[in-house]
């Protein structure tokens, strides 16, 4: 409500009751005041309503009249972290903590991590695995089989089966024959294959197609063998291989592709020619050469091994038919 107070030059002052404390530290409302509200017959003195205006009993003489109680601070805004952000006069600004660089380097491997974890998730949810073709569902069937611990081996025919076993066991043989040469030296190539020699078998896979074969040989604990071994045991599987060819029924393969693994992955691979094993017999005593036992190429890398793997397993795509002459329409 809207009061009304009479100053020193009997001019009307309209005031709110929220003002009456800046009045009073003015000097222009004092308890001899005049003061009149629509609520009041006349005219009155300021002292008679001064607990209304000012929310307290007038003072005793002597002493200031209080000032009324300030309004309260708004909840939110600017205003509200106003009070917070004095200090009392006299007090020093409280320190600021530095923060060293082990801060920094935890916040940098925060974000690695963040940054790492949102591209894993995102890769696995998008990820759509390549569909294998044909052949390489065949490759890795036959790999499948020399991998397993069943010491069978095998073959798409029986014929290939029989082959198989017979490369296998040779190639058993081979490693044992050079295994027991090599154990009065103190450190032969083959010393570490020694061990536990009857724990595991030879196991192969045989594959034909038109005028080539295809031998792929697991070796037990190729891994522990020192190359000079590795070349020795893949050149051993290479002339087994050449006797298992010579073991099939016409027509023989002329091409030959053999490729020795161990547990996890291939060591190499020999391509080369089906030769007469007669050549071998004039040897005697001698090693026969690379070029006698009908090696052309020699790989080692896992990839180019593969990729000639997968050619005997691949099914041509037949051409299509001619189309058949138009009639002709003239008698």
């Amino acid at each position: 409500m809207t009061w009304n107070l009479l100053d020193a030059a009997n001019q009307y002052v309209p005031f709110e009751v929220s003002q009456a404390g800046h009045l009073i530290s003015q000097g222009t409302l004092t308890p001899d005041t005049l003061v009149w509200h629509p609520d009041l017959t006349d005219w009155t003195p300021a002292r008679q309503v001064w607990d209304i205006l000012t929310g307290a009993p007038l003072p005793s003489a002597g002493q200031p009249p209080p000032l009324p109680a300030p309004p309260p601070l708004p909840r939110s805004g600017p205003a509200a972290q106003f009070p917070s952000s004095r200090r009392p006069p006299g007090q020093a600004r409280p320190p600021v903590k530095k923060r060293g660089i082990g801060f920094y380097v935890t916040c940098l491997v925060c974000g690695l991590v963040a940054l790492m974890t949102f591209n894993l998730v995102r890769f696995v949810k998008n990820y759509k695995p390549h569909p294998k073709s044909p052949a390489e569902e065949a490759l890795a069937a036959a790999e499948k089989v020399i991998q397993s611990k069943s010491g069978t081996s095998d073959g798409a025919t029986p014929a290939e089966k029989e082959a198989a076993q017979l490369m296998a066991e040779t190639s058993s043989l081979y490693r044992d024959s050079a295994i027991s040469q090599a154990s009065g030296t103190t450190r032969g190539i083959f010393r570490n294959a020694a061990k536990g020699i009857d724990a595991k078998n030879f196991v192969a896979y045989c594959k034909v197609k038109d005028d080539a074969a295809l031998f792929l040989l697991h070796v037990p604990d190729l891994r522990k063998f020192e190359d000079a071994a590795k070349e020795t045991m893949l050149e051993g599987a290479w002339t087994a291989a050449q006797f298992a060819v010579a073991s099939m029924p016409e027509p023989r393969p002329k091409r030959l592709t053999v490729g020795i693994r161990g547990i996890l992955s291939y060591y190499g691979g020999h391509t080369g020619k089906v030769i007469d094993l007669s050549v071998l017999d004039t040897l005697g005593d001698r090693d026969p050469t690379r070029t006698q036992l009908g090696i052309e190429k020699t790989t080692t890398d896992e990839a180019k091994l593969k990729k000639d793997f997968l050619s005997f397993f691949e099914v041509p795509v037949p051409s299509p038919a001619p189309a058949s002459p138009a009639k002709s329409s003239t008698p």
